[in-house]
């Protein structure tokens, strides 16, 4: 028997098997449904618009803006308050305010009366001779110091 003729071949490397990674253990869990994790969104394209809000926001001062605007709408609130009032006054009932607008003028007439009176008495009064009173009073006193 004759041998077949063989051929000689490079043996393929011997590739020792690599260490196999152990595979993760599997953990059970339960997700929680997330929610919105910012109480308002934005839409989408707009946030731009907002960042550029927020720096404005930062710029103008922040507190010093808000303090303004604070106080701004307080006084138009009270501007209109004001308006309101006095367009309920302007339709309300003028018969208190004639009554009342009576009774002043009688007491301006009895003021009147008693003033015409007064001016009367002071005119009667001669101030020349009052002067002279005067000088002769002080003179008096002067003596009566010095003694």
């Amino acid at each position: 028997m004759s041998r077949p003729a063989t051929k000689l071949v490079k043996a393929a490397p011997v590739v020792e098997p690599e260490a196999v990674a152990p595979e993760p253990e599997l953990v059970a869990s339960v997700e929680q449904p997330v929610s919105d994790p910012v109480p308002f969104s934005i839409p989408e394209g707009q946030e731009g618009w907002v960042t550029v809000a927020l720096a404005v926001i930062g710029i103008a001062g922040g507190g010093a803006l808000w303090k303004y605007l604070t106080k701004r709408g307080e006084q138009q609130h009270e501007a209109e308050m004001r308006r309101i009032e006095v367009e309920g006054l302007k339709h309300a009932n003028h018969q208190s305010c004639d009554e009342a607008r009576k009774i002043l003028e009688a007491r301006i007439d009895v003021l009147s009366s008693r003033l015409d009176s007064f001016s009367a008495s002071v005119a009667a009064i001669d101030f020349d001779g009052v002067e002279d009173r005067l000088d002769a009073i002080e003179k008096s006193l002067r003596k009566r110091s010095l003694k």
